[in-house]
């Protein structure tokens, strides 16, 4: 069993379109189920994660979620290094929460964890072989897979191999920043008994932490040295910018009245994440980012003193 653990917070609506994705164009040698790990910083976000939650309650995906606590994880006060960086980092001080109890205990029952946030989109069909499975599981502490890497990813690092069906390459040399996060939640997969045995002695208490603190340990330890992709990248982090089009508030605002999010990808992709054009709703519709018909007009119409880009699905503006 593979499990596809989706971290999302505040965004249901990304959300959605990286699930429709994920049941459009991935496909695995054996059989896989999805977990959303989600927090919502209000009641407005929680709506969004409601109506997200309805429409895929006929599919094989688990919603846990994140909530404030009044005390840090026992794990904070059981490891010297994690008590030094509680003291040191108010990120972790400040806020406490369940977030590594929930995503530790969506860990277990599985042999394979596939960690990816809401910003991510599965944009080309992406099948895990039982190779790729296979080439995780032998040198599991030092063996990771990235979905988000490929030959088309520009800074590629000196000892890369290309081969027929997937590339490899050491980290631990690596100075590119694209090339050298061997520890990532937007795409990566793991063997699932390492990933637990290596966050359990960690504390963290957000995405945000996770991967700052899992990485120093990576580093630390010259763990998941062995790096491997598709010759071409499957996943692309897609961001939207919240000062040329919507804010996050108003993209929940749409969510949840049933207009879903709709944006487009840029042909061309050469990088891990790029930025979304064409952001808007289709209104009363499935998301269908990949999909935009030519003859689909767009509007610039000003809101808040900001130009914002509206979809017309018949004789309404998605906005």
């Amino acid at each position: 069993m593979i499990k596809l653990i989706v971290l999302s917070q505040d965004r249901a609506s990304q959300c959605d379109v990286l699930l429709s994705s994920i049941f459009s164009r991935f496909e695995a040698a054996i059989p896989y189920s999805v977990t959303v790990v989600f927090g919502a910083s209000n009641e407005h976000y929680a709506e969004g994660y409601t109506y997200l939650q309805k429409k895929y309650s006929q599919q094989n995906v688990e919603f846990k979620n994140i909530v404030v606590t009044d005390k840090h994880h026992s794990s904070a006060y059981t490891n010297v290094l994690n008590l030094a960086r509680i003291l040191k980092d108010s990120s972790l001080y400040k806020k406490k929460t369940n977030f590594k109890e929930v995503l530790e205990s969506s860990l277990t029952g599985c042999s394979h964890i596939g960690l990816f946030t809401d910003e991510c989109i599965i944009y080309k069909q992406m099948r895990i072989t039982t190779e790729i499975l296979n080439l995780l599981s032998v040198s599991s502490s030092s063996t990771t897979f990235s979905t988000r890497l490929g030959m088309n990813v520009i800074q590629k690092p000196q000892n890369i191999r290309d081969q027929t069906r997937y590339c490899s390459w050491n980290s631990g040399n690596e100075v590119s920043s694209l090339w050298s996060e061997s520890f990532s939640v937007k795409g990566n997969l793991y063997d699932a008994e390492f990933l637990i045995e290596f966050l359990r002695p960690l504390y963290y208490n957000s995405v945000q932490t996770l991967e700052k603190y899992a990485s120093e340990s990576v580093k630390k330890y010259k763990a998941l040295q062995k790096n491997y992709c598709f010759h071409r990248q499957r996943v692309v982090e897609v961001h939207i910018d919240e000062a040329k089009s919507f804010s996050r508030k108003e993209i929940n605002n749409e969510y949840i009245q049933g207009n879903e999010l709709h944006f487009v990808i840029p042909d061309a992709i050469n990088k891990p994440s790029v930025d979304a054009i064409n952001v808007g709703f289709n209104v009363g519709a499935a998301s269908t980012y990949t999909e935009v018909p030519p003859s689909v007009l767009t509007q610039k119409i000003i809101h808040e003193g900001k130009h914002k880009i509206a979809y017309r699905t018949n004789t309404k503006v998605g906005l």
